[in-house]
């Protein structure tokens, strides 16, 4: 077996997510480890900055994890309110992943409100997963308490 792989991460607490595997890694500092890595092996990680409120971390449409189809995604902290808005990129269905602190929860009527087909659901990890069909520009929102 492989010794475990590091991999340095900034100062400052991160969400690291793993496009290749779909695995997130939580909120990590300074570094990463991996169990093992195949030799010739890659990981494709998305590195979102901490924030205390409900946040996108990642996104299975584009190896870019958001960098070519969320075109805006904003919190509203008085209406407790994440709203994304998409662009179609080459891949038609996936997910946007949310992290949702401990502090909030999504809105016991399901919360979630979009102009796409879409349905929410909670990951194993934890986070949150939108999984919608885009076939043009969509916009969701998710309602928290």
């Amino acid at each position: 077996m492989p010794p475990p792989t590091s991999s340095l991460l900034p100062d400052e607490p991160v969400h690291v997510f793993d496009l290749w595997e779909e695995r997130y890694f939580g909120v990590q500092r300074g570094q990463v480890a991996f169990q093992s890595m195949a030799p010739h092996s890659a990981k494709l990680l998305a590195l979102r900055p901490s924030r205390p409120e409900p946040q996108v971390v990642s996104s299975t449409f584009h190896f870019g994890q958001g960098a070519v189809e969320i075109e805006d995604a904003r919190f509203d902290p008085e209406g407790l309110a994440l709203t994304v808005r998409l662009l179609r990129p080459a891949r038609g269905q996936g997910d946007i992943l949310i992290h949702v602190p401990p502090a909030y929860r999504e809105s016991a009527s399901g919360g979630l409100e979009s102009d796409a087909p879409a349905e929410m659901s909670r990951r194993p990890d934890g986070l949150l997963a939108v999984r919608l069909r885009l076939d043009t520009r969509a916009q969701f929102t998710v309602r928290f308490r």
